[in-house]
């Protein structure tokens, strides 16, 4: 920026033109020692925010950044935000980033005794949203059409979106409980739809050949089977299973959310049980990635229990009794494992 001489209808002016106040501007005075002052005095105080922006630490930069973008798409000030900040509760929220917010819900969780399993699925969404918008981005910043374009951007499925939302929601509403947030963004977002779709089952024919298969290759493998596919028990649960957990016609299973129930054992589960090897289980997975790998058909996850459901429910016509024995509600039952099959399909899978 420099002062120039200049004709101004027909007059000698001195002009300073430049980016003054953050727009293109031109100013005229009538002598060149005022123009010079002026453009001293305004390049001392642009070295002076210079400096200022400077000295700054950088989660101070981006707030300001992101703070500066919201308040402008919103269509006023941030000092106007700021005033209006004061008058609130949230005035006196503490100071959180989303990285601290992320690796102290982590923290806690594995503190607390979180399974494994569960500590990873947070970890994988909310590492994700960290690095999509900045790990020194202030918490109290993001606001429900950030989480929305992240939530947005990913092309996950209904179901993925439906669960990474349900996770995002666990980390800001953590952060509502440490007063770093007055609410929670994600709580105005509505829920994803997730299409359903049909449960795959084993037919008893298919039934018919993993257990002959498992027989000849893997005999001791049949413990598992009778418990996944005439118990419905979770592949994990079948592996924490303890020695003395089966007792006589009932099985005691430590479920999902550490909840024990008993599951009754009828007498296909207990003619196959017999023929596999004494519980605690060892190498479930790569013994039975084994035995899959010669089976003549595609197989599905869950799809033992998505059997076991459909079979029990198809043969002694009892939601409540299905879905107490598999370890959910009767809404879980028909909506994620209950596929239809026939009384004579159901009694032949009770007689293997």
């Amino acid at each position: 920026m420099k002062a120039k001489r200049w004709k101004v209808h027909g007059q000698a002016k001195w002009v300073v033109d430049g980016r003054i106040e953050g727009k293109r501007r031109r100013l005229e005075f009538n002598t060149k020692t005022q123009a010079e002052k002026f453009v001293r005095e305004h390049e001392r105080g642009q070295r002076t925010h210079s400096d200022w922006w400077l000295s700054l630490e950088t989660p101070e930069r981006v707030d300001i950044i992101n703070a500066h973008g919201q308040a402008k798409a919103h269509g006023f000030k941030m000092l106007e935000a700021v005033e209006g900040f004061k008058g609130t509760d949230r005035s006196n929220l503490i100071a959180m980033t989303v990285g601290e917010a992320v690796e102290i819900g982590l923290r806690e969780r594995e503190r607390g005794g979180k399974r494994h399993k569960s500590i990873l699925n947070l970890r994988t969404v909310w590492h994700r949203f960290r690095d999509w918008c900045g790990a020194d981005t202030s918490v109290a910043a993001v606001d429900w059409k950030q989480c929305d374009r992240w939530l947005s951007q990913g092309g996950w499925s209904g179901q993925t979106l439906k669960n990474y939302q349900t996770i995002l929601h666990t980390l800001f509403e953590d952060c509502v409980k440490k007063r770093a947030r007055a609410s929670n963004p994600v709580a105005a977002l509505s829920s994803p739809s997730v299409e359903l779709k049909r449960p795959l089952v084993l037919n008893v024919a298919q039934c018919e050949a993993l257990l002959c298969l498992t027989m000849q290759g893997d005999c001791g493998l049949l413990t598992y089977l009778a418990l996944a596919l005439f118990c419905g028990v979770r592949p994990a649960e079948i592996g924490r299973l303890p020695a003395d957990a089966i007792r006589g016609d009932i099985v005691e299973v430590i479920g999902k959310t550490r909840r024990r129930r008993i599951v009754d054992l009828e007498p296909a589960a207990k003619r196959w049980l017999d023929l596999g090897q004494p519980l605690p289980l060892r190498n479930i997975r790569r013994r039975f990635d084994t035995v899959k790998g010669g089976l003549g058909f595609t197989w599905s996850q869950d799809v033992m229990r998505h059997s076991f459901c459909s079979y029990h429910l198809a043969a002694f016509e009892n939601a409540a009794r299905t879905a107490m024995q598999a370890g959910h509600t009767e809404k879980v039952l028909f909506t994620n494992y209950r596929e239809i099959v026939t009384k004579a399909e159901a009694q032949a899978f009770w007689q293997l």
